[in-house]
């Protein structure tokens, strides 16, 4: 079969796509990233939902917002702070599209903070079969609870509700130490304050630590900004690899990590980025259970992966370090039972 590459502008396209589909018996992929290309099979579907972006309503007073699941995070951010509105925290890819940062688990860096699928308050979901299901923690739970971390296999994400708060300025410093300085006293950094971070280059002996913190200063562009820039600030391209692992019992991780890149100068460099979030409860979250650091771009380590990096990983061992995996894949089986929407080797 030729593959096809759809691009709706509605929910109503976009059912209509995913009907046809199972008539046609092929396999459905929804873009997880706007404007990157990925490898498909010949019986796929890609669904590109980067015309299907509208911010469909903002209530202030509630500090809620509903949106397509197309907008990437970058325009969610703006649109938000035109309404005065802000995420809690971003995530780390500006460019991905609030689906696919739902889907995947997305994150920003901050201990009080959860990923990004901890502030969805409520989704459409078109599963396989083409029907549409609205679910929060209300209405259809287990689906709701599935959904926001669902690697993509439950059906396409149509609308986000998201739980916003006020727009705030944030007041960051960038700090340089030596990395083994850096990563003995990263979790000093992360108490201290709201937001923390820590990057290095491969087979160089300098951290970059980078902190905010909320501000009634005024944004001046500089050291001061708007909460939702500085989440969108970030440029390199994404990792291929990140895990997971228990904070702040991590400290293995991270020398590992630290042993593992030292002997890598390759060009180019890519940074090798570390982040930490608060525990959740979402059933495929890698933060499920646990104060989570992450760590990305340094492959071999023993953590829990992040869902769309090349970890190589099965199901069994997947199930092992996901105490609530066969909850999840129950809901799968209700949803996608000849599994039209499993994703590619290496993504679990």
């Amino acid at each position: 079969m030729p593959i096809v590459i759809e691009q709706p502008r509605t929910e109503a396209e976009l059912v209509a796509i995913v009907r046809r589909a199972a008539v046609d018996g092929r396999r459905v992929r929804a873009v997880g990233r706007a404007r990157r290309s990925r490898v498909l099979r010949g019986d796929e579907i890609q669904v590109d939902l980067a015309a299907y972006r509208r911010v469909q309503r903002v209530d202030r007073e509630r500090a809620t917002a509903t949106v397509e699941a197309g907008i990437t995070l970058r325009e969610l951010g703006i649109a938000l702070g035109s309404w005065g509105l802000s995420m809690e925290n971003g995530g780390r890819q500006p460019g991905q599209t609030l689906g696919a940062a739902v889907s995947l688990g997305a994150h920003g860096s901050g201990a009080t903070h959860g990923g990004l699928a901890t502030q969805v308050t409520g989704l459409r979901l078109v599963t396989p079969s083409g029907t549409v299901i609205d679910c929060s923690a209300s209405e259809e739970p287990e689906i709701f609870d599935a959904a926001r971390v669902g690697r993509g296999m439950l059906g396409v994400i149509s609308t986000v509700t998201l739980r916003c708060q006020a727009g705030f300025n944030l007041r960051s410093e960038v700090t340089s130490v030596g990395l083994d300085e850096g990563l003995a006293t990263f979790d000093t950094y992360v108490d201290g304050h709201e937001y923390a971070e820590l990057s290095w280059l491969p087979g160089r002996d300098r951290a970059r630590i980078v902190t905010a913190d909320r501000t009634d200063e005024p944004a001046d562009g500089g050291a001061v900004d708007r909460g939702y820039r500085w989440f969108n600030r970030r440029r390199t391209w994404p990792a291929k690899v990140a895990y997971s692992f228990a904070r702040p019992a991590s400290g293995p991780a991270l020398q590992r990590a630290r042993e593992l890149s030292a002997g890598r100068r390759s060009a180019p460099l890519f940074p090798i980025e570390v982040s930490v979030t608060a525990a959740d409860d979402i059933a495929l979250s890698p933060a499920q259970g646990r104060p989570s650091l992450f760590i990305a771009g340094v492959a071999g380590l023993s953590g829990r992966p992040e869902w769309g990096s090349a970890h190589g990983l099965g199901p069994d061992a997947l199930r092992a370090m996901y105490p609530r995996w066969d909850e999840w894949q129950a809901v799968r089986d209700r949803l996608d039972p000849t599994r039209r929407f499993a994703q590619s080797r290496g993504q679990g």
